[in-house]
């Protein structure tokens, strides 16, 4: 991830794709390490606890990039934590361990202990999250979406 007007500040980190989101965030840690300021505004945040306005920075201009992909965001908004479980983040083993996930064992980077989610991709950013490819299993069986980011 980087900003737009400065590429040569680049972090690595995992991306969250979540398309009950309406908006998209970065992690307070991601944006400093990376340089940016923003605009602090109020915000409505909607879960399913309720409405609470938070106090945020509004960021412009960042770029979420792949090895050859990358995506210019939308407006996006700081959080000091992107809930998330990292058995959540795909890995080869666990497909390898699903005949119909077998095919994209390859396509998936190993799991990096040391980084961190430090960014929540809102349905606000269509390019990013559409399905590309949908790969079902059976009944309950995990299931693989690939979208521009992988």
């Amino acid at each position: 991830m980087y900003q737009k007007d400065s590429p040569e500040k680049k972090v690595l980190i995992y991306v969250l794709l979540d398309d009950a989101s309406d908006s998209t965030f970065i992690k307070c840690d991601t944006i400093c390490d990376l340089g940016l300021k923003g605009p602090e505004i109020k915000l409505n945040l909607y879960t399913m606890l309720g409405k609470e306005e938070i106090s945020v920075e509004k960021i412009c201009g960042p770029v979420v990039q792949r090895i050859d992909k990358r995506v210019e965001l939308p407006k996006s908004y700081s959080r000091s934590s992107i809930p998330f479980r990292r058995n959540q983040i795909p890995t080869p083993e666990v497909a390898n361990e699903w005949p119909h996930l077998k095919r994209m064992t390859e396509k998936l980077h190993p799991y990096q202990s040391g980084i961190d989610v430090g960014l929540l991709i809102g349905c606000n950013c269509p390019r990013a999250i559409k399905p590309r490819e949908v790969i079902l299993g059976k009944g309950d069986d995990p299931y693989a979406v690939r979208t521009l980011l992988g």
